[in-house]
């Protein structure tokens, strides 16, 4: 799986990758290691993705993950408040 999206490991701005049916974080770039306060992504893999970035003890209320369907795409800015950030969340469902 890493080497799949390696091609995000040098961008600067945060990328993850969420596993639709757990939640679970399946790759996550050195910018969002960072974002986070880490060195590795390790301390993040296999975290749940609302728990790991934002915090949560359960899945965010709006979360895109559930309505995504086959082949569909979503794009829309997401609040982090761990970071105070707002990010761009793109979603994808193969």
């Amino acid at each position: 799986m890493k080497r799949r999206f390696s091609i995000f490991d040098s961008y600067q701005d945060i990328v993850f990758v969420v596993d639709l049916e757990d939640d679970t974080l399946v790759y996550v770039n050195k910018a969002c290691c960072r974002s986070m306060g880490y060195e590795s992504p390790s301390a993040l893999l296999g975290r749940k993705c609302y728990e790991a970035l934002r915090g949560f003890k359960k899945v965010c209320g709006d979360c895109s993950n559930p309505r995504l369907c086959k082949n569909q795409f979503e794009v829309r800015n997401m609040s982090n408040p761990v970071t105070k950030k707002i990010l761009l969340h793109a979603a994808h469902h193969p």
